[in-house]
């Protein structure tokens, strides 16, 4: 084999250890150069962000949410060094977390690619599972605490049902349920497209109590 065959095949090995390297860490951003992001910048940032759903979805799609109710935790305490999880489940949640989470399951059914990447090419029924224990979640919690009109206070969102928090028991964030709103307008839509008009009816009817108790309890004349 010649020097310049090679160097090539140096090369070639070496032009791919970032790939394999950037599987098998999370701190991928050391992956990518200021030269990446001049020169080929739509693929720098294609590439960052597969790698950005890829991990944040071993937290979102793993540990970030009950997958008996389908609703989202705050965060979870992880050892930075090893990153293994710590015991201290952050259990507690809020409708903008709840935002979050229905956006990127819309983005899924609208067959992002960033969003499939997060939920690891899961099935369109695993998806509409999450869903359909979603809105069970809401609609439980509005049957045993109907004073809320709808909206979601920062609650407890361990165990089997969705719970109060101490210190909320009498009022909810308006710019949390607010950015919920909107993300639940965006995932009715994203469900008559597919066709799943049963599910987006019962989201239909979230917003429609909503729309109905937002100024008894948001405004104070």
């Amino acid at each position: 084999m010649s020097m310049i065959s090679k160097t090539m095949l140096l090369f070639i090995f070496l032009q791919f250890i970032p790939n394999i390297q950037g599987q098998n860490t999370c701190r991928f951003a050391e992956l990518f150069t200021i030269d990446n992001l001049v020169n080929n910048r739509n693929d720098a940032i294609h590439r960052f962000k597969m790698h950005m759903c890829l991990w944040e979805g071993k937290f979102g799609y793993g540990v970030g949410y009950n997958h008996g109710t389908g609703i989202t935790f705050d965060g979870h305490k992880i050892d930075y060094t090893t990153g293994d999880l710590h015991d201290n489940l952050q259990y507690w949640t809020a409708a903008s977390k709840e935002a979050l989470h229905v956006n990127i399951l819309s983005l899924y059914l609208m067959d992002n690619v960033y969003a499939r990447q997060f939920f690891r090419n899961a099935t369109q029924d695993e998806i509409v599972n999450i869903l359909e224990k979603k809105i069970d979640s809401y609609d439980d919690f509005h049957r045993r605490y109907p004073g809320f009109g709808g909206f979601l206070p920062w609650f407890a969102a361990n165990g089997s049902a969705m719970n109060l928090l101490n210190g909320w028991e009498s009022k909810v964030p308006g710019l949390d349920n607010g950015q919920l709103v909107w993300s639940i307008k965006i995932l009715i839509e994203t469900l008559k497209n597919k066709k799943l008009f049963a599910l987006a009816d019962k989201y239909q009817r979230r917003i429609d109590l909503m729309t109905q108790t937002a100024i008894p309890v948001f405004y104070e004349a």
